[in-house]
């Protein structure tokens, strides 16, 4: 039974596989986001439509790349602690069936809550932007006046080749440090 339910939630989500802990499983063909089962059903009753994407929607320079692939990174997801609880939270790009959306699975006590943090308009099969674990620190900037000190994991948005943006919360808002333009 309990295989039956892991596989109609990696169906309904595409790409997305149960476990008991959050990591990108990097080891077959393609990179895979793998949720535990309280966070696959969270964002499935959050956005039903919604489908993160997957490594081969990236383009062919981004794919070729693997460096950059971990259990906590691809470019269509970040694993992290974001609100500094202990728990390990997920970022996911995807889209549902009108625009391409960000959104956040947080740890919630013994639940998870998911928000969107970013929406965009996306062209089919053009994928232009992807994510990247930042780790707790100083992080500066030439375009910001002053650096970033964070306390707990953070991501940044790559909008490949034009800017950059490192995403964190603080006293829980989402907040945008520019990296680059």
């Amino acid at each position: 039974m309990v295989r039956s339910i892991a596989a109609i939630v990696a169906v309904a989500l595409s790409q997305v596989v149960t476990t008991r802990v959050p990591r990108i499983d990097t080891k077959g063909p393609e990179p895979v986001l793998v949720l535990p089962d309280a966070m696959a059903q969270a964002l499935k009753t959050f956005d039903p439509d919604f489908k993160p994407r997957r490594f081969a929607d990236y383009p062919s320079w981004i794919r070729q790349d693997k460096a950059k692939l971990s259990a906590v990174q691809a470019p269509f997801a970040v694993v992290g602690d974001f609100n500094g609880d202990k728990v390990l939270d997920v970022v996911i790009d995807g889209d549902d069936r009108v625009s391409g959306r960000r959104l956040v699975i947080l740890s919630s006590g013994a639940a998870f809550q998911v928000t969107e943090v970013d929406k965009e308009r996306r062209t089919p099969g053009e994928v232009r932007v992807g994510l990247t674990l930042v780790r707790p620190g100083v992080v500066r900037s030439p375009h910001e006046s002053k650096p970033l000190r964070l306390q707990t994991d953070a991501f940044e948005v790559d909008y490949y080749e034009t800017s950059a943006k490192v995403v964190y919360l603080t006293g829980g808002t989402w907040h945008e440090y520019w990296t680059s333009d």
